[in-house]
């Protein structure tokens, strides 16, 4: 049987509809889908975070990184 390889990723969080995950390469964007209300309620109920904006979700993240950079 041949291997399977799977790709794994951040999901950085949720704004509305739309679910919103790290780049899957350097350099790579954030990548997005739009999820139904059902699958927006198990991710939260799960820990995703909803932001009410793309710009406070942008922030957020520009934060995470700048701490994992500096070891925070």
């Amino acid at each position: 049987m041949a291997k399977e390889d799977f790709i794994s990723t951040r999901i950085i969080g949720i704004v509305g509809n739309t679910l919103y995950i790290d780049g899957l390469y350097a350099g790579d964007h954030f990548h997005n889908s739009l999820i139904s209300d059902w699958v927006k309620s198990d991710l939260i109920d799960r820990g995703v975070r909803e932001f009410s904006s793309y710009r406070e979700l942008n922030d957020h993240y520009s934060e995470v990184l700048y701490n994992e950079i500096m070891g925070s």
